[in-house]
C-alpha cells in the first residue's frame, strides 16, 4: 500500500473507512462520519476481521455497537458467522449487549461456540438461554425448525426448558411435531424433556397427533397412535386427528390410520367389534371410469356421508 493519502476527489468514504482500518488515523479534511464507522464496523464484524474489529473500537469516536440500522447489529452478525474471538471483542472492548437476536442467529446457523460464549457470558445462563423473542419463542425453538439435533441437545445441556409455551401454546416437542426435518428420534427426547402427556393439548385443542397429521408425518402418526393417543380426541373446532388429515389432503398420514384400523380389525376375534381409532371409517374408491384416480370416502353406519378429493 502506497504510503500517501490518494487525492479525496478520488477517494469514497467507504475507502476512507479501510484506510483508517489499516492505516491509522485520517487528517481532518479525510474525517470519518460515525455512521461510516458504524457500517464499517458491522462489516467486519460479520468477516470476522479481528485486527479491523480490533481498531475500531479502540479508536476514538469509536463506532456504536448497537446502532446498525435495521434489525441486526455487529454482535447478531458476529453470532450468525461464528466468529468467537470477534464477539469477545465486542463484549469486552465495547460493551456490546448479549441480544436475544445474536443468541436466535447462532441457534439458526448451529454455531455451537458463539451459543456456548453467549449463555456462558451472560449474568444469569438459564434467563438467558430461555429470553423469549417478540413471538414468545426461545432459542431452542429456531434450533427444531432446522432439525438440528446437536444444537438441540446442546441448548438443554446448557438450560433451556423444552417444556416452554409460546403464544399458542406450543412446547418443543409440539414445534417438533410440526416442522418437516425433524427426525422421530429428536421428537421423542423433546417430548421426555417436556414432561408432557402424549395427549396434552394446545390452545386450540390440538394434541400431538392433531399436528402430525396435518404435517402429513406418518411416522409419527405411527409412533403416537403405538403409545396409547385417543385418536377420537377433537380440537377446539370439533376435528379429530384423521379428519385433519384428509381435509389437508395428508395422505401418507391417512395412510397410515387406515392402515392402523385394518390391523386392529386383522387382530380382533369378530369383524364387528367395534374400532377404537375412530368411530366411523375412511376408505378410498376409484372414481368411475378413471380406476387409477382415486377419492377419500367417509362411512358412517354403511352409508357414505362425504368425500374428500
Amino acid at each position: 500500500m502506497a504510503d500517501h493519502m490518494p487525492d479525496s476527489r478520488d477517494m469514497s468514504r467507504w475507502a476512507l473507512v479501510k484506510r483508517a482500518a489499516t492505516a491509522g488515523p485520517l487528517s481532518a479534511e479525510h474525517e470519518i462520519s460515525q455512521k461510516d464507522l458504524d457500517e464499517f464496523l458491522f462489516d467486519a464484524s460479520a468477516d470476522g476481521d479481528i485486527k479491523r474489529v480490533r481498531y475500531l473500537l479502540t479508536r476514538h469516536p469509536r463506532p456504536r455497537i448497537q446502532s446498525r440500522p435495521g434489525y441486526y447489529s455487529a454482535l447478531d452478525m458476529a453470532s450468525r458467522e461464528n466468529h468467537v474471538v470477534v464477539m469477545q471483542l465486542l463484549v469486552n472492548l465495547g460493551s456490546a449487549a448479549l441480544s436475544t437476536t445474536a443468541l436466535k442467529e447462532a441457534t439458526l446457523h448451529n454455531n455451537l461456540e458463539a451459543i456456548t460464549y453467549l449463555v456462558g457470558s451472560s449474568k444469569d445462563p438459564l434467563t438467558y438461554v430461555n429470553s423469549l423473542d417478540h413471538e414468545k419463542r426461545t432459542a431452542l425453538y429456531y434450533a427444531i425448525r432446522d432439525g438440528e439435533q446437536d444444537t438441540i441437545r446442546h441448548l438443554i445441556q446448557l438450560g433451556a426448558d423444552a417444556a416452554l409455551r409460546d403464544a399458542q401454546g406450543w412446547n418443543a416437542a409440539r414445534f417438533a411435531c410440526f416442522w418437516p426435518n425433524v427426525p422421530l428420534t429428536t421428537f421423542k427426547f423433546l417430548l421426555n424433556s417436556t414432561g408432557s402427556s402424549i395427549g396434552d393439548q394446545d390452545l386450540y385443542g390440538n394434541t400431538y397427533l392433531h399436528i402430525a397429521s396435518r404435517a402429513n408425518k406418518s411416522e409419527y402418526v405411527e409412533w403416537i397412535l403405538a403409545n396409547d393417543a385417543d385418536p377420537s380426541t377433537t380440537n377446539t373446532q370439533q376435528e379429530t386427528a384423521w379428519e385433519i388429515a384428509v381435509e389437508k389432503s395428508s395422505f401418507d398420514a391417512v395412510g397410515r390410520f387406515w392402515y392402523e384400523e385394518v390391523e386392529h380389525r386383522r387382530r380382533s376375534d369378530k369383524y364387528h367389534v367395534k374400532n377404537p381409532l375412530h368411530q366411523d371409517s375412511l376408505v378410498r374408491r376409484s372414481r368411475p371410469g378413471r380406476p387409477d384416480d382415486y377419492e377419500w370416502h367417509r362411512i358412517v353406519g354403511g352409508s357414505c356421508v362425504s368425500r374428500y378429493l
